[in-house]
């Protein structure tokens, strides 16, 4: 650790004046960061950032992800230390930031290339009190697709669920029992499987009924597949 900002990690934006990036500071802070029109709100922890300090990083291998959901218009990141699981960037009961329309757009200035969006890794000194150095071992941009009820066969395309936001309970309504569900899976948004279901030990007169008073406070993603393969994929909101 030093003074200054001495960081490393993922960017993505098409100018120092519009970007989101997910960095490791001092080697002992991890944040995710916006800046739009060369603003950015001031502290820690609020609308354009989500900060997690006295870690202890120096020395280790982290792994960094950015995830950009466009149907929650949401911008979230996760970290991994020396090849451990990936925790999702949370504090204060924060761990998603909104994602700005412009970087989706992309660059409007006619000198440059026009809707582009540029993401990439970076380190940077930034009046850093002692020397440090950074190592990219990989990169990678994956495309993600969560299937809407709309886009899968009609068997499952009348799948609801309630309440949603859920705090104890929460109930999967099948209209067509038919569909023969043969899987029922529980993820995170970083697609981490929480645990899978065995249908028929939680099934109920209209569907099924999954118990959520364990979950933490966050967005997940539950996933039902039919006899046939197809599959369904509905996020819910668990709430405190």
């Amino acid at each position: 650790p030093s003074t200054g900002s001495p960081q490393a990690g993922l960017n993505f934006g098409f100018n120092e004046n519009y970007y989101v990036k997910l960095v490791v500071l001092n080697g002992n802070t991890i944040q995710l960061k916006k800046e739009i029109d060369s603003k950015s709100m001031s502290g820690l922890n609020n609308a354009d950032n989500i900060t997690v300090e006295n870690l202890d990083l120096d020395g280790k291998n982290v792994s960094l992800r950015i995830t950009f959901d466009l149907t929650s218009a949401t911008i979230s990141g996760s970290y991994a230390v020396n090849g451990g699981g990936f925790m999702p960037l949370s504090s204060a009961g924060k761990s998603a930031l909104e994602l700005p329309e412009t970087l989706l757009v992309g660059r409007i200035n006619p000198n440059e290339l026009a809707g582009a969006s540029l993401a990439g890794i970076f380190a940077s000194y930034n009046n850093a009190s002692a020397t440090f150095d950074t190592t990219f071992d990989y990169f990678n941009i994956n495309e993600v697709t969560l299937l809407s009820t709309a886009t899968v066969k009609e068997s499952l395309a009348k799948i609801k669920i309630y309440p949603n936001p859920v705090q104890e309970n929460l109930n999967i309504v099948i209209p067509d029992q038919e569909s023969g569900i043969k899987t029922i899976s529980l993820y995170d948004l970083q697609g981490r499987l929480i645990r899978n279901y065995a249908p028929q030990r939680i099934k109920t007169n209209m569907g099924y009924r999954l118990a959520t008073g364990n979950l933490s406070v966050g967005v997940y993603v539950i996933q039902l597949k039919n006899s046939n393969g197809n599959t369904a994929q509905i996020k819910f909101i668990k709430s405190k």
